[in-house]
This record gives structure tokens, C-alpha cells and sequence, in this order.
């Protein structure tokens, strides 16, 4: 059974009700994020009134789960949630906590760490960057009501990288139906890190992927290298832009360089929160 809370907070009062019957606002969604906190998973998502002068009206939403990757259907419901009346250019944050045992499993990583070993990936033990236990998944928000009607997306997946020690991986599924297929390219990649999109072969990483990939379901991994120039502790934030048609996408990553020697053991931490520096696409299903 999951375990479910929702808690609110608005940044500053709502304002009096005389008001509220004036011209009225539309909402959106300006950031979402979560981390794990023992076995659950805390979502944070951040509703905005940007409007200078009039508040907004209220609006219900819902938050859905999906495996991580883009163009793929909803797992599970999170959780729903009421927002109420904003007061102008200000926020609404709604929190969701649930058992990480209730979402899709999280993305499988390789990593030259010795934790997770595949056939011709290199094994060495890491001293920094304790292993993560961050969730890497999508969700979807769904709100409507007087205050507005949309959706938006958000797909995080979190990497840790040992600078000049070969690359890392995380497993990745899409399934665009609509010809062409899948386009593909990085963006945000930062100096000494490289980044490609590779199939899957029997469950390990493959050769390149097609670009774009043909229409039906691709299942491949994201291949991120550091090289050793790059400084440990350095944290890079490269997306994977996607295209399926006419709808866009973004695979936001969230890259870690550690210091890996050999044959000193870790302990797994929770690694933290991915704040949303990435906006969701609001076509992609």
C-alpha cells in the first residue's frame, strides 16, 4: 500500500475575496521536482500566478508517473490536489509523498562503480558521490478549471561520471508512433562531457541509435562521458531534445563527475533533489 500526504503552502495571503471577483488570472506550472526521503518519493510541484495585478481562480490537478523516456503512457496516479485562488505574481506549492514501491522502477544506470556490473563495462570502487537513490522517472501534470486548462511534462534522470574512466549509462524507453519517428540531439553539455543515445542490446548498452529513430517502441540508453579534464565534484545538466512529430520532448539529465579508486566500498545515501531548471513540454504524451 502507498502512503499518500499532500501539504500546501502559498508564498504570501491570499487576498480579500472583493478582489478575487475582479479579472481573474490563468495558472501554470513553473517547477516540479522531487527526492527521495527514506522509501518514499516527495513530488513538489509549483503552481504561478504571473499576472502583476489580478489574482488567479482556482484549478484542480492531478499528478501522474511514467517509466523514464518520452512519448510513453502513464503509469499510476501520484495524486490529485485542489489549488486555490493565487494572489497576483505569486506561488502554490502542493508536496505528494509515496512509496517509491508504488512508481515505475526507477531507470537501471551503469556506472563504473562495481554496483551494477554488465558484460565489457569497466569496474572500479568509488570514494565520492555515494551511490544514488534518486528516482529517475517522468511524471505528468494535469490541471484545469476556472483558472486554467494544461498539462506539462518532466523527465529527470540522475548520472555520476568518473572523469577519463570511461562512460556511464542510463536506460531509456520511447514509443513514437508517428512517421518519421524520433530526432534526436544534446543541448547544455558542458566543456569535457560528451553525450549520445545508443539501442539496447540484450540488456546492456549497443551501438548508435538512428537519428531519427523509425516509428514503434525503442528501448536504448543515454551514454554520458567525462573526460579527464574535467574537475570531480563538477555537475552537469545536458538535455536530450527529442521530436515525435510535431511534439517536442526534453529528457533533462543530471550529471555528478565522482573520484573512483579501486576496491574501496560505499555506502548508498539518498543523493538529494533535481531542481527544475528545465520547462516541461506541454505536446508530448
Amino acid at each position: 500500500m502507498s502512503r499518500f500526504a499532500t501539504r500546501a503552502m502559498l508564498a504570501v495571503l491570499i487576498l480579500p475575496l472583493a478582489l478575487a471577483s475582479a479579472a481573474s488570472a490563468d495558472v501554470s506550472v513553473a517547477e516540479v521536482e522531487w527526492q527521495t526521503i527514506g522509501s518514499n518519493v516527495e513530488f513538489r510541484v509549483r503552481f504561478q500566478n504571473d499576472d502583476p495585478t489580478s489574482p488567479s481562480l482556482g484549478v484542480d490537478m492531478e499528478l501522474h508517473s511514467q517509466p523514464f523516456g518520452a512519448f510513453v503512457p502513464n503509469e499510476g496516479l501520484i495524486g490529485t490536489a485542489v489549488i486555490p485562488p493565487i494572489p497576483p505574481a505569486s506561488s502554490f506549492d502542493v508536496f505528494f509523498d509515496i512509496e517509491i514501491v508504488s512508481l515505475p522502477l526507477s531507470a537501471r544506470t551503469i556506472i563504473p562503480d562495481g554496483s551494477n556490473p554488465a558484460p565489457g563495462i569497466t569496474e572500479v570502487a568509488q570514494t565520492a558521490c555515494p551511490p544514488s537513490t534518486f528516482w529517475n522517472g517522468n511524471v505528468d501534470v494535469f490541471w484545469s478549471g476556472p483558472g486554467g486548462t494544461g498539462m506539462t511534462n518532466y523527465h529527470f534522470g540522475q548520472l555520476q561520471l568518473c572523469p577519463g574512466a570511461g562512460p556511464s549509462y542510463i536506460h531509456v524507453v520511447m514509443d513514437c508512433q508517428v512517421p518519421p519517428g524520433i530526432s534526436w540531439s544534446f543541448s547544455g553539455l558542458c566543456p569535457g562531457w560528451t553525450a549520445t543515445l545508443l539501442v539496447d542490446a540484450g540488456g546492456v548498452p549497443g551501438g548508435a541509435a538512428p537519428n531519427p529513430i523509425p516509428p514503434g517502441f525503442f528501448d536504448g540508453w543515454i551514454c554520458l562521458t567525462a573526460d579527464a579534464s574535467v574537475t570531480v565534484g563538477d555537475m552537469c545538466h545536458p538535455n536530450l531534445d527529442l521530436t515525435c512529430g510535431s511534439a517536442p520532448a526534453t529528457i533533462s539529465l543530471w550529471g555528478e563527475a565522482c573520484d573512483w579508486t579501486p576496491g574501496t566500498p560505499v555506502e548508498a545515501t539518498t543523493w538529494g533533489a533535481v531542481k527544475t531548471l528545465y520547462g516541461g513540454s506541454e505536446q508530448e504524451n
